[in-house]
């Protein structure tokens, strides 16, 4: 059985799905495809035309995303070291992919392996 990755990423865990996006972001269907350029472009096909406009947008969100969830990486830990670890790895894949600094503690945490 296989399923895309939806919205939630719990379902990660479960080895058995995809790494696949429930819809394009851009031309990204996976997060390691996920870059600057995927990221406008979805911006451009949401209707914002001002390049300007979705640059200020996605600066502001992506740095409250990776901060939202890098804050959360300890709570969940707690319960399970693996959702932790998923985590750390997104978060180390999302600002590789877009030559930023992965914060602490994403930065130290063990790399989650999809077998």
């Amino acid at each position: 059985m296989t399923t895309p990755r939806y919205d939630v990423m719990p379902t990660m865990l479960d080895r058995r799905t995809t790494d696949e996006f429930a819809y394009h972001l851009g031309p990204a269907t996976t997060l390691g495809e996920l870059d600057q350029a995927a990221l406008d472009q979805f911006m451009l096909d949401l209707g914002f035309a001002s390049a300007a406009g979705r640059k200020r947008i996605l600066t502001a969100t992506l740095a409250e995303v990776i901060e939202t969830l890098n804050s959360q990486i300890g709570v969940v830990e707690y319960d399970d070291k693996n959702f932790g670890d998923l985590i750390g790895t997104n978060i180390r894949t999302l600002c590789g992919n877009l030559c930023m600094e992965a914060p602490i503690p994403a930065r130290g945490r063990d790399t989650f392996v999809r077998n």
